[in-house]
């Protein structure tokens, strides 16, 4: 009997036992029988970060983001002093006799970024950094002023207003257009999760403005 390729009997494949001996992971004889080599940490007090499992990595990117901000940093007049007798700090000319610390950030390579580090509610003219929680991650992002349309909340905000703008023009379109037309109805507040104003006593305001004849309004109806 021949089947299609859609009608095809699949088989599956038994998996292999392994029948070798069973080591624990991590062990010495584990690291043996997987030919993996076996490095003496008995006299190590840190160990080395190409020894730590990692899924992932951040330095890659972080080197690339702070290797232009220090760029930056450098361009808008920050300068970094190394004192003999305590921590390295920076000056900028904007901010005379005003001394701040100095972020070190080492990569694995040897290579070392230094970045000024300067409270938001001191740097008026946003030239410095500061540290942010991202996430629960650490970062050093720059002071710099945005301006409000470029960022991901200022462009919400400019198409919620272009919307409202719409929809008041169009409620004035219909308001207009009630006062020769009976059967328009102008919605006068806002939803009811968002006014004051509960749903009955909406729905009766509504009501209302139709002038139902008496012979077809209800005495017991609730609204």
């Amino acid at each position: 009997m021949t089947y299609s390729k859609r009608q095809q009997k699949r088989t599956t494949q038994p998996t292999p036992t392994f029948r070798g001996p069973r080591y624990q992971v991590g062990s010495l004889e584990h690291a043996q029988s997987k030919k993996m080599p076996v490095i003496n940490l008995s006299h190590s007090t840190i160990l080395p970060r190409s020894l730590i499992p990692t899924a992932f990595s951040k330095d890659n990117f972080l080197n690339a983001k702070y290797s232009k901000l220090q760029q930056n940093m450098m361009d808008i007049g920050w300068r970094l002093n190394r004192p003999d007798d305590r921590k390295e700090y920076f000056t900028h000319p904007t901010y005379a006799e005003q001394e701040y610390p100095a972020y070190r950030h080492s990569t694995a390579s040897g290579e070392v970024f230094y970045l000024p580090i300067v409270d938001k509610g001191e740097d008026l003219k946003g030239l410095g950094c500061s540290f942010v929680m991202n996430f629960g991650f650490r970062t050093v992002e720059t002071n710099e002023w945005k301006f409000l349309r470029n960022t991901r909340e200022g462009k919400r905000k400019v198409n919620y207003e272009d919307y409202y703008a719409a929809r008041q023009d169009k409620r004035e379109m219909c308001r207009m257009m009630s006062k020769t037309d009976k059967s328009v109805v102008v919605w006068e507040v806002d939803t009811p999760r968002c006014g004051t104003q509960s749903a009955n006593d909406i729905n009766v305001k509504i009501h209302s403005m139709f002038d139902e004849p008496d012979e077809y309004r209800d005495d017991n109806e609730q609204y």
